[in-house]
Order: structure tokens, then C-alpha cells, then sequence
């Protein structure tokens, strides 16, 4: 289950896999291979490489909450050779039920 570290703090008790899919931003939207993914937030931080089909995974996230904080996000980062770097800085919503 779920715990405090007993500062307050709020860690999940298990990690998450994210899949992200990179595309290029127009009608086409051709896959973009071996561009870096990257997730911050949350009190976590982890990163992977495109495949050929422009999917990302992004393993062994585990978010942790500060102290009365029931929501967070976790900004993703993709960087690609000969394209604009692209940031969300709401990509992933972390939160804290119950």
C-alpha cells in the first residue's frame, strides 16, 4: 500500500511504464525514431529512446507527493535530431486518491 516516508511525503508504492508515441506534427504524422522522451515531476525523473514506429517507454517512474499535495505533473521532454525540441509541462497528471 501507499505510504508516508514519515516526513510527509507521499510515495507510491508501486512504478509506473509510460508509453509515449512521437509523430511529426503535420497530416502525415510520420513516426520519429531515436528521439529522447524524458519525464520530470512529481519527485521522479526518467527517460527513454524512440523506436523505428516513434514509440517511447519510459519505465520505473514512481511518483512521490510533498505533503498536502494531492496532484501534480510530470513535464515530458522529446528532443530529436533536425526537429524543434517539444515540452508539456502537463503531459502526465499524478494523484493522490483517498
Amino acid at each position: 500500500s501507499p505510504g508516508s516516508d514519515g516526513g510527509g511525503k507521499f510515495t507510491f508504492s508501486k512504478t509506473y511504464t509510460i508509453w509515449v508515441k512521437v509523430t511529426t506534427n503535420d497530416e502525415r504524422a510520420d513516426p520519429i525514431s531515436e528521439a529522447t522522451v524524458t519525464l520530470v515531476g512529481a519527485g521522479d525523473a526518467n527517460s527513454g529512446k524512440t523506436l523505428d514506429n516513434g514509440s517511447a517507454k519510459i519505465t520505473g517512474i514512481k511518483p512521490i507527493l510533498d505533503a498536502n499535495i494531492n496532484e501534480a505533473y510530470m513535464t515530458l521532454t522529446v528532443k530529436a535530431t533536425g526537429f524543434e525540441d517539444y515540452t508539456d509541462t502537463k503531459a502526465v497528471s499524478v494523484i493522490r486518491l483517498g
